[in-house]
């Protein structure tokens, strides 16, 4: 599996909901390894309506939370998250 990165943007984040908005993509940039990222390329995937898993560093045994939605606009695609009630979600 290979996993690819772009640096943190956190869009907004709300202490009493326990939720923020993370960018996940950013459109119309090369990445390291020469693909580029568009607008509608989640779209058959978010409309599978699978589970997305919310993970920290992509490690499966550390999840800081839940996934409540997925959007984009034109430059980036977005996930909005819920912090859990456990220590990973605390920190």
């Amino acid at each position: 599996m290979e996993h690819k990165s772009i640096p943190f943007e956190l869009k907004d984040l709300n202490f009493g909901s326990r939720s923020a908005i993370i960018a996940h993509a950013v459109y119309n940039n090369i990445d390291r390894v020469g693909d580029i990222s568009t607008k509608g390329m989640f779209n058959k995937s978010w409309a599978e309506k699978k589970k997305i898993d919310f993970l920290f560093n992509h490690d499966t045994k550390q999840i800081p939370g839940n996934v409540l939605r997925t959007f984009e606009d034109d430059e980036k695609a977005y996930t909005e998250v819920k912090f859990g009630n456990w220590t990973l979600g605390d920190d």
